[in-house]
């Protein structure tokens, strides 16, 4: 004998995100990756698209013990690294972390990052 299906409670209402206010925070270095790093209740908080001396404010994507992903919503202060990308999907994607950085500032970065990885490996 076959079991009747199951069926879901009636009226039972979708438990929605309420979203949360932006978060201020200013961006005080960047990562490996050229991810802005900012730190927000003793966590430290990654954010795409944001450059260091940046005030800004993200919404949280994802929250560990130790290290908050956010999403950046709005710059309030620029910093002077910050340039004019040359993808017109850069506001939306922030899939390339140093697309908002000016092309003399990205090589400062990466080369600092090559001279860091030099003398780690010297130690070594």
């Amino acid at each position: 004998m076959a079991k009747p299906p199951v069926k879901p409670p009636k009226d039972q209402k979708s438990k929605r995100r309420v979203p949360e206010p932006p978060i201020e925070l200013d961006i005080n270095r960047l990562d490996d990756e050229g991810l802005g790093i900012g730190y927000y209740q003793t966590k430290e908080v990654l954010i795409a698209g944001a450059l260091p001396g940046e005030k800004v404010t993200f919404a949280i994507e994802h929250e560990g013990q130790r290290r908050i992903i956010g999403q950046l919503r709005k710059v309030l202060r620029k910093s002077v690294e910050r340039g004019v990308p040359s993808c017109k999907r850069a506001q939306d994607c922030q899939g390339c972390s140093l697309i908002a950085m000016n092309y003399p500032a990205q090589l400062r970065f990466k080369e600092a990052k090559v001279r860091r990885h030099q003398i780690g490996r010297a130690h070594v």
